[in-house]
């Protein structure tokens, strides 16, 4: 059908919101890790996931109010008897996707006149111990793209580098699941509104 070259936006969206998000959680945490003195880090990298898990909450509670409008309100082509009650009801999902991407680029702009090592950097890394490599010998650094097989075997033998990747894997299962379905559920068995439902889910 036509509307199947959809399903490729929807895929090539999520592929892009991927990459743009994994970052974040990455090379986010070691930016600050690196630029703070070690007594402050936890407090930034907590206060950091915590803007994370607000900022979810926060998106259910806004997208339960853009679901009171129905997707094609800017053109009006939606049934006038429609409510927001209805079973035929289509509520602008893709409003938020609209502001809160707009949002981005204009918070994205001051981010990235950051530089990419903070003042007193050099000073803090040296004033830092790492833990992870007291008492263990050194070994060769991969230094180019030929280390790359061996430098992914290396990860691959990593026990506990391996179990935290699978216990990340099984958390974004559970979360991704509970995100699309649970609303759902809770309007279905509970006869609730979108917006009423998408409170819920923020709280």
């Amino acid at each position: 059908s036509k509307l199947s070259i959809f399903m490729w936006v929807f895929f090539v969206g999520n592929l892009f919101h991927g990459a743009g998000a994994s970052p974040l959680y990455t090379l986010g945490v070691t930016y600050i890790d690196e630029s703070v003195v070690k007594k402050k880090t936890g407090i930034y990298i907590g206060l950091y996931y915590t803007a994370a898990t607000v900022g979810v909450a926060v998106g259910y509670i806004v997208g339960g109010f853009f679901l009171q409008l129905h997707e094609d309100f800017p053109t009006g082509g939606h049934a006038q008897h429609l409510s927001p009650y209805s079973k035929t009801w289509i509520g602008a999902w893709w409003l938020g996707f609209v502001i809160l991407g707009l949002l981005c680029l204009v918070i994205a702009m001051p981010i990235l006149a950051l530089p990419t090592q903070l003042p007193d950097w050099e000073q803090v890394r040296l004033s830092k111990v790492s833990e992870a490599v007291i008492g263990v010998s050194r070994t060769k650094a991969y230094t180019g793209l030929k280390d790359f097989p061996a430098a992914i075997l290396e990860l691959l033998k990593n026990t506990s580098f391996m179990l935290l990747n699978f216990a990340g894997c099984c958390e974004g299962v559970v979360f991704s699941g509970s995100g699309a379905f649970i609303p759902k559920i809770i309007q279905s068995q509970f006869h609730l509104s979108y917006k009423t439902t998408a409170l819920v889910m923020g709280i």
